[in-house]
């Protein structure tokens, strides 16, 4: 979980492009990937953030696609 200021969460804006430092499982080194930010929701426990995967390959989408699928049984 990313913790945020609510100062800082509104410097994201839809549409803006940043780096997802993600670790995968079965990858042993932290991906760094290209989001486009989607949509933000900021309460008072949590923000959360809506992304599109931006310029990433193929087996590292199969890889997050099986982590979220893994991740909703």
């Amino acid at each position: 979980m990313i913790k945020l200021k609510e100062e800082q969460s509104k410097m994201i804006e839809s549409g803006e492009i940043v780096t997802l430092a993600i670790t995968l499982p079965g990858v042993s080194e932290e991906k760094n990937l290209p989001v486009i930010i989607r949509n933000t929701t900021l309460t008072n426990e949590k923000i959360e953030f809506g992304i599109q995967f931006k310029d990433v390959d193929k087996a590292t989408l199969d890889i997050v696609d099986k982590f979220i699928a893994m991740s909703i049984d």
